[in-house]
């Protein structure tokens, strides 16, 4: 099974297979982006989550691997960060009075 098409950046900066310019040029011009121009926290997130999405998402706009099409990915991480962390605090809680 062939693997998907790496971008072009992404070729060059594992410096693995040396393009010429032409070559660099003409990928670059043929690679697909998504927008990124609505990248906002959906609503079923918290304030405090929707900060932390705020703040990654600003991130991974930056290094131009973010788009609109990857905001509810990140929210649902987020949001399962919260619960997982939500759910664990009382058994380590419960776990550090156990040695005590």
């Amino acid at each position: 099974m062939a693997r998907p098409r790496e971008p072009v950046d992404l070729i060059a900066a594992k410096g693995r297979k040396h393009l010429t310019i032409a070559e660099y040029v003409e990928r670059k011009n043929a690679e697909i982006t998504a927008p990124a121009d609505k990248v906002k926290p959906p609503d079923f997130l918290l304030k405090k989550e929707k900060e932390k999405f705020d703040e990654l998402a600003k991130q991974l706009v930056d290094l131009k691997i973010m788009t609109n099409l990857d905001c509810d990915v990140l929210a649902r991480y987020i949001k399962a960060e919260s619960e997982y962390i939500k759910v664990t605090k009382p058994v380590s809680y419960t776990h550090l009075r156990a040695h005590e």
